[in-house]
């Protein structure tokens, strides 16, 4: 019968592994993103919309807008709501 033993790794190095995994997916993505820009460019350049990443994408900056309006109102009636009392 033949037993192997296996190392046991330190936490601590373990955390360090996960964290450069981390940075390695994040470099990644990084990476994917300017490549993505760059097909992007390229497509709209050309006046190839054939791929659905060359379309333009929808602003949602007026719904952010109005969502934090809206917050910040219920938050100032709750303010002065609690005040009154």
């Amino acid at each position: 019968m033949c037993h192997f033993s296996v190392p046991q790794r330190h936490p601590l190095s373990l955390l360090t592994t996960s964290l450069r995994l981390l940075e390695g997916a994040r470099a990644v993505n990084q990476a994917a993103g300017t490549l993505s820009q760059g097909s992007k460019a390229v497509s709209a350049n050309t006046g190839d919309f054939s791929s659905i990443d060359a379309l333009p994408q929808p602003d949602f900056s007026a719904q952010r807008d109005k969502r934090l309006k809206a917050q910040r109102n219920i938050l100032y009636f709750r303010l002065t709501h609690y005040r009154l009392r």
